[in-house]
């Protein structure tokens, strides 16, 4: 087997709009139709996707997990959009709470059957102010080692899908506990 191709894919940053939480239950089949009749006939096509998120109080922010949400209830009621793709999450933190914001973020990632990449360590970085982070050498260290397993990971993905098919999705059993 030869080596890996380079990995090249396009970044996209958030946008700055404010978001806020659903209002009500399932308020966001609107989005999700909408997203439904906007779709080109390419679809939307995710390789990878990297959650980062400063940490306050031991979870992730309003807006942050606003948008989770509401992303992830679209993507998991359109497909699977982010099946077997590549996530992972990062947290940026001034001293504690960041393992629990993590943990947040992961379930989103997990939720939709993403594939995961780990480090040497949790996936945190400490600093209070704008450019403090980069003296935790052993976050910095560890957010690097992440990214470079996230690309090889990436890049094993698409080399293999053409070789083994992927798990064929199921239809999710729902329970309820209230009957």
């Amino acid at each position: 087997m030869g080596a890996l191709p380079p990995l090249e894919t396009p970044t996209r940053k958030g946008g700055t709009l404010p978001l806020h939480g659903a209002h009500t239950a399932f308020s966001c089949y609107p989005a999700l139709r909408l997203y439904r009749l906007s779709k080109s006939p390419r679809g939307i096509d995710v390789v990878s996707l990297t959650l980062g998120n400063s940490v306050y109080f031991a979870g992730p922010t309003g807006p942050m997990k606003a948008f989770l949400d509401r992303a992830f209830f679209v993507c998991s009621n359109s497909g699977g959009l982010l099946r077997h793709k590549v996530g992972a999450a990062v947290t940026a933190v001034r001293r504690a709470g960041g393992i629990q914001a993590l943990d947040a973020l992961n379930r989103y990632l997990m939720y939709s059957e993403m594939l995961l990449p780990s480090s040497n360590y949790w996936s945190l970085v400490y600093g209070r102010t704008p450019g403090q982070a980069a003296a935790d050498a052993e976050g910095v260290q560890t957010l690097r080692l992440l990214g470079e397993n996230m690309a090889w990971l990436m890049k094993v993905t698409a080399q293999g899908r053409s070789m083994i098919p992927p798990p064929q999705p199921v239809e999710k059993c729902m329970t309820n506990f209230i009957r």
